[in-house]
């Protein structure tokens, strides 16, 4: 009875399950991993497990018999052909032990991990060319960033140049056209113009192309996912895979949309309780399990005029930017609550009221130097390829928007905490 359940069990797993005799020749192998070798039992028992494999791998497979017939336990990872088809497993091996503790053969268990690195591979391209072309835009506002200071130099010292003839000659003073360096400050801040709104466009349209392969990917697995087939748990793991990666892409995404204001702006009345209530699950999701996330919420009613979708990605931007000030680990905290901010001359009960929402983290904290300039565009002290320095600078162009602010407290060695803070609404709100 217990030799049948066994073999049940067998049977259940997804994975090809060996027994070897100590010279490595094959004994049995489960139903699943006859399926996956395409073979049945009698092509493949008494035959020696090493043949199994190409020339290149063998010497790891002896490696595993020889581990397991001193009672060692082994893991590694290798590669087999099948006509055209080439796949990837992790393999499993050990020590059989009869009753009395003697080893008497040897088991193996080999994963097929083809599908998770085809995909992890196929992901990195993606990440890969989404990184190259924001490398590009970046360059584009250096290069104009320069110009734009050569021609600001220029025209200093031309005005120099023109200041020390006046100083010689006072007549040259009455005929200096000032109409002249009028019209051409107007050509320098036009030209400004002209290039922040091609790279605008250029941000754009790289985001909406990105965003329709992602469309794609997302639709994949809303149908995978309301599909009435059951998956296999190794299905399931490589479907959650898949799934998480394309939340984090579209979060990329919807970065680049704010940046380039393709996004529109469609505030709504809401409770600032709720919506932090909405994004929090992704929050969790993404900080993982090394975080520690706690959430405060007001038993007030917080009512707000935003736009639910900016408040999302202002909060999520928030909470990247405490991951990697914590380095992967540490405790996040978020907070709402009410402020008035008094006003000289103000009667009683007339100063201005506010909600706010803010997040802490006890990561390493700002310096001066850094705070300062925290939320200009394009600034970060992050690693080459590892920021793009536009998320601060949207989160305040958000509270901007909805006509509130945002500060930031912040020391070297205890953290930084980023309060978003927004005018109260006076309408009804919706959760």
């Amino acid at each position: 009875m217990a030799y049948q359940l066994h073999r049940q069990l067998l049977e259940l797993s997804d994975d090809c399950v060996k027994q070897l005799d100590l010279d490595g020749r094959i004994r049995s192998v489960n139903e699943p991993g006859l399926r996956l070798l395409g073979a049945s039992a009698a092509e493949l028992e008494g035959r020696s497990w090493e043949v199994l494999w190409p020339i290149a791998g063998r010497p790891a497979v002896q490696r595993a018999c020889a581990a397991a017939r001193q009672g060692q336990a082994t893991r590694f990872i290798g590669e087999t052909i099948q006509g055209e088809r080439r796949r990837w497993w992790t393999v499993f091996t050990g020590p059989l032990r009869d009753e009395h503790g003697t080893v008497v053969g040897i088991g193996a268990v080999s994963r097929d991990i083809s599908d998770r690195l085809q995909f992890e591979d196929a992901m990195d391209m993606l990440n890969a060319r989404l990184q190259h072309r924001l490398d590009r835009a970046e360059r584009s506002v250096r290069t104009g960033d320069e110009h734009a200071a050569a021609l600001e130099a220029a025209l200093d010292a031309a005005t120099e140049a023109v200041e020390e003839g006046h100083a010689a000659q006072s007549s040259l003073r009455e005929k200096l056209d000032l109409a002249e360096v009028a019209r051409l400050a107007a050509e320098q801040i036009a030209l400004q113009t002209q290039k922040s709104a091609a790279v605008g466009q250029m941000v754009a349209g790289l985001a909406h192309d990105f965003n329709n392969n992602l469309q794609t990917i997302m639709t994949a697995l809303e149908t995978l996912a309301a599909s009435p087939l059951e998956m296999t748990a190794q299905q399931a793991r490589y479907f959650s895979f898949a799934e998480q990666a394309a939340r984090l892409a579209s979060v990329n995404v919807r970065r680049l949309l704010a940046f380039s204001r393709s996004h529109p702006y469609a505030p709504e009345h809401r409770d600032l309780g709720a919506l932090l209530d909405e994004v929090l699950p992704l929050i969790i999701g993404t900080l993982g399990s090394r975080f520690t996330v706690q959430a405060v919420r007001s038993d007030a009613a917080l009512p707000v005029f935003a736009d639910p979708h900016a408040f999302h990605q202002a909060l999520m931007n928030l909470a990247m930017n405490a991951r990697d000030a914590c380095g992967g680990a540490g405790r996040i905290a978020l907070r709402t609550g009410r402020e008035v901010i008094p006003v000289d001359g103000a009667d009683e009960g007339a100063h201005p009221d506010y909600v706010y929402v803010e997040l802490s983290d006890d990561g390493d904290g700002m310096s001066e130097d850094v705070l300062a300039r925290v939320f200009e565009p394009f600034f970060t002290t992050k690693a080459a390829g590892k920021g793009t320095g536009l998320g601060l600078a949207q989160v305040l162009g958000f509270a901007q928007q909805a006509g509130g602010t945002s500060r930031i407290l912040s020391e070297v060695g205890a953290g930084t905490t980023v309060r978003l803070v927004f005018p109260r609404a006076h309408a009804a709100t919706t959760a």
